[in-house]
This record gives structure tokens, C-alpha cells and sequence, in this order.
């Protein structure tokens, strides 16, 4: 400790006499590992039995923190982290693809905040980030920017990932280099979590190789593990083969028993009811029993790459002599996701677009999940372990939704390592921790605009105390319009169910220093304490801009049809994100392509999507086609004859059905949120084939538009991508009905 103090002395007298903080002896190292979707019981350290020995071994030398929060959602923990602010405040209450015009909801992080990578290379540090952003508009992520919400435009010199929420691991959706896009070979050779984990010591290596004393700030973010879809590679899940077929009750419990060892939750805590679906594991099928178990074991595996990945990086920080004076931080941005069925669900698309999973799809699916063909996500039984001892879920305030793992390791300023930390703290105050240990200011000014002050308590006096009283009384909480409220260990809490206005449902009360999972409510018992603490979340409410309250449910959802009726395209255009492309859900429409056409000229003229959900039209052995893959319902129209040669025009209609009809058919209230239609493929204005679409064109396209090739993962199982098309493309026209 005295080496820490040292330092801190040194680098706060500099601070004070106006010096940058690189003078004198070189400044701490920082390097956050934030993961995504990881619960609380997710780690060794914290009563897991999935294999985490490297993250095991930073807590086992660092702190464990049992009373740490977060804001129950990626993006606005991010914002938080970032900032050292309230996530509302910051301008991020939700996620900013679906932004509000509201100051707490506007999706990016306000101009008029300084960041933390911003603050600190204005001080000399080199800033590298790899992995998640999700902190950009979907509408700004696109090779021609604008790129002022992009990391590199907030305060990282350098970054490898992706801007948007999740993506596939093989196939990476969308992958960045600074704003460079790059694509990756569909073959398979390619898996992202180990290829950033490349990119960050490929940042490093290089920094040292031209510097070796600058200090840098390192940002891995997990792109987006364990976010689904869960991909795996096979030797991971091989490990885990059978180890949860004793079903997700008993590991709860096994997990719960571990904590309780350990002193991370009081002994005699009670785990939390079932969420909403669960049944007993033993009430299961047995082909439910087997997709359960087949879904844990696949995310485990993807847990125990998160710890590989972290291992390798620490054995780099180590060789090359840096991690004694590294400041590293491993935490979750929430709970343990409920984006999935009851019993899971092997293509999550089905989920989102609320179609139903029947138990022959996930059957015939099951063999490939994890792998490339696959987009699976756990049931919530196991969503339920790994927020053990928790209530709820991400997006709920509850405790499953914000109690993290937070593990600190710092050879050279932290004396027990080992020890627990049990002081209430919240994401936002990870800036103020940072600033206060390297002795830096937060800029009043920067920009030439007054800068937001931080609202985060640095939790830096915990470092050194473990018995030092918490000096963070008071936190609220908001997410989707569930509201929270925590002030010197008591609780005011409500959960609104989807769908359900925030006022029907009551608060509860409850006592956190005996009661931390929230079991007991006390709200009938203490309504003078329910009172107070619902007036002191009105007034944070107020201040930190929370008003109005975004619930996701109630209030409109940004204007898909508010776009232009007719589009046109050129050869080569996209790939154009799903927020970004033709809205062909809902509605009739028409995609026509203009061709100068001869024999062998094969290829793609427009796709959308990948192998999990997507549409294609394309010509094979001089046939037009048009595919439609709906999470695994195929519709396939081919033409009998080959195409002309010359100038062609190849076209497909979509004619929605009425909403009557819909409802004779049984389809807008029996299975599917929107319409089917009818299907007809055109050539040259005739019709040559006609088929059903019973859904309607899929609801979620992860992967991006493309004109004239299909890049990434190819939407129709027909050809192996880009399949670029050989003749000559003309205009590709959308008409929006």
C-alpha cells in the first residue's frame, strides 16, 4: 500500500500544480473487462461451477465486491461507466436504437459530458478499445459516418468491434476498424471473441513497440459474450457435455450454497421465486429436459471463452511486465438476459418477433447450436442460475437485473487480495474511482462548453478499508419503467410485466442489509418508508432527467413508415443495417432489378439477412429466384424457364393480406405479430411463379442490406456467399406500399 500511496501523492501534487499527469512516475495502467449479460452468479468467484480459473485468480489476488450495481440495460451502463453520471443524465435511458426526444433518452452519451477515454487522453494516456460500443445511433452506424458518437469519436484513438448491440460470432453482423468496415470469410476460420482479444494485444504490442512509458487505458468490452446468440466453438461445449443434466434447480441451489461459503450473500438467504414461465426442472419433458440441459451446457461454454480470452490478455499484461501497475476491472453491464422462451430457443429471432418455437424446430435445430447455422439463447430456468440468489432479470431494477460481479485487480495498490468489499456502490462510480486514484480532475470545461459535473461517489477508499462505511447512501434506479430506489440499505422497487402501464403496479419495500434478494417485502408494514423513498425517486427523477418515463411499451416506438415510398439503389450498395434498409414488414411492397442479362451470368441482385432469418433474389442456372427464410419457415419461388438474355427486368411483389383476412386465417391472433401475403415473381412484367408467405417477410434481419452480392453469411442456403451477380446491374428499386 505504501508503493499505491506513493503514487497517488505524487500524481495528485502534479494535478494540483497543474502539471500533466504523465510527469513524474508513470501513472497506473487501465484496463476494464465489461461483459455483457453476465449474472451475478455467472463466475467461480461467485459460486459458478463453470470453469473461470483466470478470472477466479484476479479476484483471488484482487477484491470482490458483493454490493455492486448497474442500470439493468448494455447501452445505459456503458453511458454510466463512461461518464461517471446517471445513465438518464448522460442522455442514454435506454438503448439508442429507438431513441426519444427527450434530454434522457436521446440514445448517445450528451455532448457537454466529458468521457472517461476523453479526460484521460487529454492527460497522455493511449486509448484503445475493443469489442461492444452500442452508444451510436442505428442511423450513424455506416462507413460514411457521421462518427462524433463513435468511439474514436469520443475519446478512443483506436478500435476493433462492433457498434451495434449483438452479432454473430462467426459472422460478425457489422465489424469496425476505427471507421474502416471489415468483413471476415463465411468459412467459419473466423470467431470474434478470440479475434479481439488479438486486436487488443496486436494495440498493445504495437504501443510499446513505439512508446514505452505512455500509460494506456485499455476498454474490453465483450462483443457481445454472453449476449446472445451464444456461439461456441466445439472443445468448449465438449467440456461441459452432461454436466447439467441434474436440471437448473439444483444448480441454483449449489450455486446459492457456494456463496454463502464464500460470505458473498448473508447465510440463509432464500432463493428467488420462479420468473414468470418457469417450472420446476423436473416437471419438463424429457425432449425439453434434453434442450434445456443442451442450451446451459452451450452457454457455458461461451462463459468459459470469456475467461480463456481474459486469461490471455492478463498473461500478456504479466510478460510483458505491466500488470503490477495495471488497474484491471472485470464486471457485467446487467443481470442474465430473459430474451428467450421458457425453454429457450434456438433461432432468438422467433423470440423478438414473438413467433412461436415448436418442439420439432428446436429438435432438428439442436445439433447445431452454437455453431455457425445457429442463434440460440438459454432458457429462463438457467437464466434464473445465473442471477442466483436474485429476483427477475435484465431490464428489471430488481436485483437480478443490476446486482454485477465487480472484481478490482492491482497488484501494486491493493494489499488483502482476496478480500470481499461489501460497500454499496453503482456503475457510475467507476469514473470518479479512476479520476480520484490517478489524481485527475474532471474537466469543468472541455470542447469550449461547461461540462456536466460527475454524479458517481468514488468507491477508491474501499481499496485499502473493508470496513469503512459506505459513503454512497442513495442510488436510483429506472429501466423500461421499472423503478428503483436504494438509500442507506432500504429499497423501494416496482416491476411493471411487458405490455403493463408502470402505475398498476405497487412498490415494494424492502431491507437490503438483511434481506439482499429481496424476499420479504415490508412495503404493507412501513408505509411512512414507502412514502418517503417514492418522494426521493420523484425527486432524482426530476433532476436526472428520468421524465417521461420511457417504458418501451407505452410509448411509440420510433416511425419505420415515416421513409421514403420509393428507393433506389446501385451495384455494390450496403450493407444497410436493418434501422437503416427498406421496412418491408407490415406492408405491400415491390423489389425490381434491372438487368442486362446473359447466359452464366449468376448471382445475387438483393439479400437481406443471413442463415438464421432473410431474403434473397438472385438467379442460379439462369433461373430467378426469390427466397424467404422466417426463422426457419422457407418459401422459395423459381422461375420455370431461364431468364431472357438482354435487358431484363426481374421483380417480386408482396401483396399484404387485409387485416379480415388475417384474422379468418387465424395467423394476427393465433401465432404471428404481423401480416402474410401473397408472393409473385415477376420477368419482364409477367408473372412466372406465385407461392403464400403465411408471415409476412421476417421481422429482424440481422445482417445488412446488400445490392448485387450477399456479404457476411449468405440469406438463402442456395449458393455460398458473396455470389456477386455477373452481369451487368442496373437501378434495384424498392417501392413501399
Amino acid at each position: 500500500m505504501l508503493r499505491f500511496t506513493a503514487n497517488l501523492l505524487v500524481t495528485a501534487a502534479l494535478s494540483i500544480l497543474g502539471a500533466p499527469a504523465l510527469a513524474g512516475e508513470r501513472p497506473p495502467n487501465i484496463v476494464i473487462v465489461l461483459m455483457d449479460d453476465v449474472g451475478f452468479a455467472d463466475l467461480g468467484a461467485y459460486g459458478s461451477e463453470i470453469e473461470t480459473p483466470h478470472i477466479d485468480q484476479l479476484a483471488a489476488h484482487g477484491l470482490r465486491y458483493t454490493n455492486f450495481t448497474v442500470t439493468a440495460v448494455c447501452s445505459p451502463s456503458r453511458a454510466a461507466l463512461l461518464t461517471g453520471l446517471n445513465h438518464h443524465s448522460a442522455g442514454v435511458g435506454h438503448v439508442p436504437d429507438i431513441p426519444r426526444d427527450f434530454p434522457g433518452y436521446r440514445g448517445v452519451i450528451h455532448r457537454n459530458v466529458a468521457t472517461l477515454p476523453e479526460i484521460l487522453r487529454d492527460q497522455g494516456y493511449a486509448t484503445r478499445m475493443v469489442g461492444k460500443w452500442h452508444l451510436v445511433h442505428a442511423g450513424d452506424q455506416r462507413a460514411e459516418g457521421p462518427f462524433d458518437q463513435w468511439p474514436t469519436g469520443r475519446g478512443f484513438e483506436h478500435f476493433f468491434g462492433i457498434l451495434s448491440s449483438h452479432t454473430n460470432q462467426w459472422v460478425p453482423h457489422e465489424l469496425w476498424q476505427d471507421t474502416t468496415r471489415i468483413h471476415v470469410p463465411p468459412d467459419g476460420s473466423f470467431y470474434l471473441p478470440d479475434a479481439l482479444t488479438d486486436r487488443a494485444i496486436e494495440m498493445l504490442e504495437t504501443l510499446r513497440d513505439a512508446n514505452t512509458e505512455r500509460p494506456f487505458f485499455l476498454f474490453y468490452a465483450t462483443a457481445a459474450a454472453a449476449h446472445a446468440p451464444h456461439h461456441t466453438r466445439p472443445e468448449d461445449r465438449a467440456k461441459y457435455s452432461g454436466r447439467y443434466d441434474r436440471g437448473y434447480d439444483v444448480v441454483r441451489a449449489e450455486r446459492l450454497r457456494r456463496q454463502e461459503r464464500a460470505g458473498l450473500v448473508p447465510s440463509g438467504t432464500p432463493l428467488a421465486p420462479y420468473y414468470p414461465g418457469v417450472v420446476p426442472f423436473d416437471e419438463l419433458s424429457d425432449a425439453d429436459q434434453l434442450v434445456s440441459t443442451r442450451l446451459q451446457e452451450n452457454y457455458a461454454a461461451f462463459i468459459d471463452n470469456i475467461d480463456q480470452n481474459v486469461g490471455r490478455l492478463v498473461d500478456w499484461l504479466e510478460q510483458s511486465g505491466e500488470l503490477e501497475n495495471t488497474i484491471l476491472l472485470v464486471l457485467s453491464d446487467n443481470g442474465a438476459s430473459r430474451e428467450a422462451f421458457p425453454n429457450g430457443t434456438t433461432n432468438q429471432g422467433r423470440f423478438f418477433s414473438r413467433i412461436g418455437e415448436t418442439d420439432e424446430q428446436r429438435m432438428r435445430e439442436l445439433p447445431g447450436v452454437g455453431g455457425p447455422t445457429s442463434y440460440p439463447n438459454y432458457p429462463l430456468g438457467w437464466m434464473q442460475a445465473s442471477n442466483t440468489p436474485f429476483k427477475l432479470s435484465k431490464a428489471s431494477v430488481h436485483g437480478g437485473g443490476i446486482r454485477s460481479p465487480l472484481i478490482v485487480h492491482w497488484p501494486a495498490g491493493i494489499e488483502d487480495g482476496g478480500a470481499l468489499r461489501d460497500q454499496f456502490h453503482h456503475i457510475n462510480d467507476i469514473t470518479p474511482t479512476l479520476l480520484e486514484l490517478l489524481g485527475i480532475e474532471h474537466p469543468a470545461e472541455a470542447e469550449a462548453s461547461t461540462q456536466k459535473p460527475m454524479e458517481g461517489t468514488s468507491f477508491a477508499y474501499t481499496l485499502a478499508d473493508a470496513s469503512a462505511p459506505t459513503r454512497k447512501l442513495e442510488q436510483y434506479y429506472e429501466m423500461e419503467g421499472n423503478r428503483g430506489y436504494v438509500r442507506r440499505g432500504w429499497k423501494l422497487v416496482s416491476w411493471r410485466p411487458d405490455g403493463e402501464p408502470q402505475e398498476d403496479y405497487p412498490w415494494e419495500l424492502y431491507d437490503l442489509t438483511r434481506d439482499p434478494a429481496e424476499s420479504n417485502d415490508l412495503a404493507d408494514q412501513m408505509p411512512e418508508k414507502v412514502e418517503a423513498l417514492e418522494a426521493a425517486f420523484d425527486a432524482a427523477a426530476r433532476r436526472y432527467d428520468v421524465y417521461p418515463i420511457d417504458s418501451r411499451a407505452t410509448m411509440d416506438r420510433a416511425d419505420f413508415t415515416s421513409r421514403p415510398d420509393r428507393i433506389e439503389f446501385e451495384a455494390g450498395d450496403g450493407p444497410l443495417s436493418m434501422q437503416l434498409a427498406p421496412r418491408i414488414v407490415l406492408r405491400s411492397w415491390s423489389i425490381s432489378a434491372q438487368l442486362e442479362h446473359a447466359a452464366d451470368n449468376d448471382g445475387v441482385l438483393v439479400a437481406m439477412g443471413d442463415p438464421h432469418s432473410g431474403y434473397s433474389l438472385y438467379v442460379k442456372d439462369g433461373r430467378l429466384h426469390f427466397d424467404v427464410n422466417c426463422f426457419g419457415d422457407l418459401t422459395l419461388l423459381e422461375s420455370p424457364s431461364p431468364l431472357p438474355q438482354g435487358p431484363v427486368e426481374a421483380r417480386v411483389d408482396f401483396e399484404r393480406d387485409s387485416v379480415l383476412g388475417a384474422i379468418f386465417r387465424g395467423g394476427l391472433w393465433n401465432r404471428y405479430r404481423f401480416l402474410g401475403g401473397k408472393l409473385t415473381l415477376r420477368v419482364n412484367g409477367v408473372a412466372v411463379a406465385r407461392d403464400r408467405l403465411p408471415t409476412g417477410p421476417p421481422l429482424l434481419l440481422w445482417e445488412g442490406l446488400d445490392i448485387g452480392l450477399d456479404r457476411g453469411a449468405a440469406a438463402s442456403q442456395s449458393y455460398a456467399p458473396p455470389f456477386a451477380y455477373r452481369g451487368v446491374l442496373g437501378k434495384v428499386v424498392f417501392e413501399l406500399h
